[in-house]
């Protein structure tokens, strides 16, 4: 382990880090956090940068990601710890698709992360 790096934020109870999710648990001690909550992207919904999680080539090279991912964030976890993976989850958006704003949400971003290239299967029956 070479050191921690900076939180993002921080106050006397809590600190966030920012960054790519292995990278940062990497620096941790073993059983040093009590809570981790974390959204990674979606596979293949969203493309923020390249290389990030979500834009493997197929859902199973994804959730092997996620898999090493969350070994090491076990590995970090207190034995009382608890993780909160929030996974599945979309903005909101009208009938035509487009996203409601900042209007309908202050913490939603005016402009949407550009799509994925690759279709994906949407959630429900599909015909």
């Amino acid at each position: 382990m070479t050191g921690l790096r900076e939180p993002y934020w921080r106050d006397e109870q809590a600190a966030i880090y920012h960054g790519d999710a292995r990278a940062v648990l990497a620096e941790m001690a073993d059983r040093s956090v009590d809570c981790i909550i974390t959204s990674p992207p979606y596979w293949g919904l969203r493309h923020y940068c390249d290389g990030q999680y979500g834009q493997e080539p197929t859902p199973a090279a994804y959730v092997e990601n996620l898999r090493a991912t969350f070994a090491e964030a076990r590995r970090v976890l207190a034995d009382d710890g608890t993780c909160w993976l929030n996974l599945g989850d979309r903005y909101s958006a009208n009938a035509d698709g487009w996203a409601r704003g900042k209007d309908y949400n202050l913490h939603q971003p005016e402009v949407r992360p550009r799509a994925a290239s690759r279709p994906k299967p949407s959630t429900g029956t599909t015909r």
